[in-house]
């Protein structure tokens, strides 16, 4: 009886807050255009994500039909949607303060720069700065590139039989690998069943995230609370911070001159000192490593994705990236180590990633309340695009699959296909 009540009480609070979002959604914003939708009342535009096929060609269609500035309703956010790039220009212009949904990331990321705000978020950027702007630590990222880039390319090798390879699982575990090294300083590989852990959670707690955003009850904190979902964030969340604990206790147990192993720092080495000097708690440095193996897994990966799959379809743009690499190393995998210099010449691969990211943007859409954007690693991504791309179009040719394929493109954490991005691959 009582579970019966408590499920009324639910669904009755919800009605109500869905009741003042509408009221909030036409009150305030009646002047801006607003796409047509089925039971508004209750469910506003969420309907459009019942089929994610759809959505990007439904938020097409609403943009030309509507024009660039339009509103829309998933309850119990009201939101007001930009695709005019002169409007999205100006409007980032501005001192802004991240939307509401990041409250979705707190629990794993804390207050990593993902999630913060204010003047705690302008000293973190600063701080992480430092770190991103040394080109020390970026050389010794570049050897972490190229060792794990070597290891890829065997793994690749042995897909060449697969006329319809589908390169976004394999990309992923590249991507995480080496930013797992990169940010912790340690190989999941290396860590045998903790390793394959780590990756399980990692991906568990992104498709929790996912559903936050997709299911309007789940957007809801409290009702959140009471899911299957949030029973999951909680586990893996525990599970993640506990293999990260692991690795800070090891390496605050090293004194300063064992820091750097093998010849290469990680992220994690360098934000010890800072911890060391009482800047930085460890769960300071805890929600920055996260952030950082967040921000930069399923992004890279994706964007390393789709410029395999496009240059599939251009044989003439990879040409013209051979022309390039043979311009600098002086043949096709002359056995030279790739250098922070090398990477730096690489100007026609770097237009071809700039071109990739305009045409399949990693991150299909932000959110913001109306802080300044950071791009503190956009340079890692860069660097680590360059290493991998040039090894791949210098080691294969890349076709596209053999069987007809098209990929049903959905808007997700990152930009996604349903049906994978599929490839095939020749030696050269």
């Amino acid at each position: 009886m009582f579970s019966v009540v408590l499920v009324l009480f639910v669904i009755l609070l919800t009605v109500l807050y869905s009741s003042l979002c509408l009221y909030r959604y036409n009150t305030y914003l009646s002047t801006v255009p607003k796409p047509s939708c089925k039971l508004s009342w209750i469910l506003g535009h969420t309907v459009a994500l019942f089929n994610p096929r759809d959505i990007l060609q439904v938020g097409v269609d609403a943009a030309i039909k509507y024009g660039g500035v339009i509103r829309v309703l998933i309850p119990p956010s009201v939101t007001i949607a930009i695709t005019d790039n002169e409007v999205i220009q100006q409007f980032f212009k501005d001192s802004i303060v991240k939307a509401g949904d990041y409250a979705f990331f707190k629990p794993w990321l804390g207050t990593g720069l993902l999630t913060n705000n204010g003047q705690s978020w302008k000293s973190r950027r600063k701080l992480l700065s430092q770190c991103f702007g040394s080109l020390g630590l970026m050389k010794d990222f570049i050897k972490v590139f190229e060792t794990s880039g070597r290891h890829f390319m065997n793994e690749l090798e042995s897909k060449i039989d697969d006329e319809n390879l589908d390169i976004i699982p394999i990309m992923k575990k590249y991507t995480l690998n080496v930013l797992c090294e990169t940010a912790m300083g340690v190989s999941l590989s290396s860590r045998g069943t903790q390793g394959d852990l780590y990756i399980r959670n990692i991906q568990n707690i992104c498709k929790v995230m996912i559903n936050r955003f997709k299911l309007p009850y789940e957007r809801i904190h409290w009702i959140f609370y009471f899911t299957n979902d949030y029973r999951t964030q909680q586990r893996s969340i525990k599970m993640v911070n506990s293999f990260f604990d692991d690795i800070f206790e090891e390496k605050l147990r090293r004194v300063d001159d064992e820091m750097k192993i093998d010849g290469k720092r990680a992220l994690l080495d360098v934000l010890i000192q800072f911890h060391k000097s009482s800047i930085l708690t460890k769960e300071n440095i805890r929600d920055e490593v996260n952030t950082f193996m967040f921000g930069g897994y399923d992004t890279t990966a994706i964007a390393l994705s789709f410029a395999l799959y496009a240059l599939a379809y251009h044989p003439d743009i990879q040409e013209k990236i051979i022309e390039e690499q043979i311009e600098i190393f002086g043949s096709l995998n002359s056995g030279i180590e790739t250098t922070y210099g090398h990477l730096q010449q690489m100007k026609y691969l770097e237009l071809v990633i700039l071109e990739t990211l305009r045409l399949y943007p990693p991150i299909p859409y932000c959110g913001r309340k109306v802080i300044e954007e950071t791009d503190i690693g956009k340079k890692f991504a860069m660097l680590e695009m360059k290493t991998t791309l040039s090894k791949i179009v210098s080691n294969f040719r890349i076709s596209p699959s053999k069987q007809e394929f098209k990929p049903q493109l959905v808007p997700e954490i990152t930009l996604a296909s349903l049906n994978g991005l599929r490839i095939s691959l020749e030696k050269r």
